[in-house]
């Protein structure tokens, strides 16, 4: 169940030379459907399935859930990004933060 969500629409500069979204907007609309309190926190791994392609002038929904941690010192989430008009899924991803002490990175 999501417990953050966000609606975007897809404009031109999200996209590439090919007429599709450029994969970093996928983690973009992700980060931005986070809790904000992640200052402390690094990403550490990213797990990311592209299902559909879309385009300019499509609108996605992104939501994200917390997960159990998996390691002391860690937060992770589960990510779905919908279509805005069908709610077919577009992609989903687990991401797993570590925290930073701002020293050093683990």
């Amino acid at each position: 169940k999501a417990e953050w969500e966000n609606q975007f629409a897809v404009g031109r500069r999200q996209i590439d030379f090919n007429g599709h979204v450029n994969n970093l907007c996928y983690l973009d609309w992700m980060l931005e459907t986070m809790p904000t309190n992640l200052d402390e926190w690094i990403l550490g791994e990213l797990n990311i399935r592209y299902e559909k392609e879309i385009g300019f002038g499509d609108t996605v929904l992104t939501q994200s859930a917390s997960l159990p941690p998996a390691a002391e010192n860690t937060s992770c989430f589960a990510h779905q990004i919908r279509s805005g008009d069908s709610a077919q899924s577009i992609a989903c991803a687990d991401t797993r933060w570590l925290r930073y002490d701002g020293n050093e990175r683990s």
